[in-house]
């Protein structure tokens, strides 16, 4: 098995930087998704390691070999794309097998391959149906069945789940996590729905505008951002940001905003000592950790009026008003509030994030 290192990896086209001094490692039989926006690069990258595009900059090794010049046929690496690419005149079976019928292998040996990936990606009733008598689930699977075949040192998945419905998605990712598991091959995964990599990955790494912005585990990555900008990424719900200004009143250190003046969370000041008054700051709190009540809990309580009500099902997310800044809560689904009502709110301090307002990095975990 292998494994892979981008190191100091670009690519320009003209002077567009697609991909811009990318370094990462991926241990052998690893998980890692590639999570970023639209046309942050993510494709490239991916293109660049299967040796379908030529580098700019940097290196790429399997291993302690560097395939910068090795040909795409050579790396047994396998892409599945996000357009599914079968071969419509083609049963599912024949396109599970076609790469190994290009690589010359006997026909009895591509038959029991292929009913061995297809008993893996449980799709054995569907060998003998062409494309376009398959839903988009199954024709994902047998995409992926077609990339597994021929036992790849590298997988690279590029937003393979796109193209399908939210529930069968969800049975998809349970099913490559295990396939994954089962395979034991070098996974890179790439995507923008965070929840296909925070559900999958062993470790996440965060492109934005073709630069790596931050590596670590989904946990690592959901409770440690390293910036405003990955803080207000991950997460089902965007992170609210409160600006903040650190103030000295009536010899007590304070964070000056609308809710937390004059008093302020011991912990929270704690971060801040060492700044001078003035320094201006970024306070962050997930939904999540808001609390919301009808009556004053604590000092440190804020009020504010119900903006907007939105009923998840398994949750009800509370859109809240404070003078003229918006944030949102998100509270179990049986909390009875109703819009312009009054109300209180208090956050977890524990997990709240502070973020330098000149570059917009943290100042670290409370």
């Amino acid at each position: 098995m292998v494994k892979l290192t981008v190191e100091g990896v670009s690519k320009h086209f003209g002077d567009t930087k697609a991909v811009n001094n990318f370094s990462l490692k991926v241990e052998d039989e690893e998980f890692v998704s590639i999570l970023g926006p639209s046309g942050c690069g993510k494709t490239t990258l991916l293109r660049l390691i299967a040796g379908l595009e030529t580098l700019s900059e940097g290196r790429i090794l399997f291993n302690d070999k560097i395939v910068n010049d090795v040909p795409s046929r050579e790396r047994n690496v396998s892409m599945v794309f996000q357009s599914y690419a079968l071969f419509p005149h083609l049963t599912a079976a024949e396109n599970i097998g076609f790469p190994l019928v290009i690589r010359k292998v006997s026909k009895g040996k591509i038959t029991d391959r292929v009913r061995e990936v297809a008993e893996l990606l449980k799709i054995v009733p569907l060998l003998g149906r062409k494309p376009r008598e398959l839903s988009g689930g199954e024709q994902q699977r047998v995409a992926v069945g077609r990339a597994v075949v021929r036992q790849p040192d590298v997988l690279l998945m590029d937003e393979p789940l796109s193209n399908v419905d939210a529930k069968t998605r969800a049975y998809l990712r349970a099913e490559l996590k295990e396939l994954q598991r089962k395979i034991k091959t070098t996974f890179l995964y790439v995507t923008h729905d965070q929840t296909e990599a925070m559900t999958m990955s062993h470790r996440i790494a965060i492109m934005r505008e073709g630069k790596l912005i931050q590596v670590g585990t989904p946990e690592d990555i959901y409770e440690h951002p390293k910036d405003v900008w990955s803080a207000s990424f991950i997460g089902s719900l965007p992170m609210n940001f409160f600006d903040c200004t650190l103030i000295d009143k009536r010899g007590v250190r304070a964070i000056g905003a609308v809710c937390f003046s004059p008093q302020s969370p011991k912990n929270i000041m704690k971060m801040l000592e060492g700044l001078e008054d003035g320094t201006k700051f970024n306070l962050g709190v997930r939904p999540e950790d808001i609390e919301i009540s009808k009556t004053r809990t604590s000092q440190l309580t804020c009020e504010a009026d119900v903006h907007l009500l939105e009923p998840m099902g398994d949750s009800l997310i509370v859109n809240l008003k404070i003078d003229n800044t918006i944030m949102r809560a998100k509270t179990k689904p049986g909390f009875k509030v109703d819009v312009g009502e009054h109300v209180y709110i208090t956050f977890d301090w524990s997990r709240a994030h502070l973020f330098l307002s000149s570059d917009g990095a943290s100042l670290h975990k409370v």
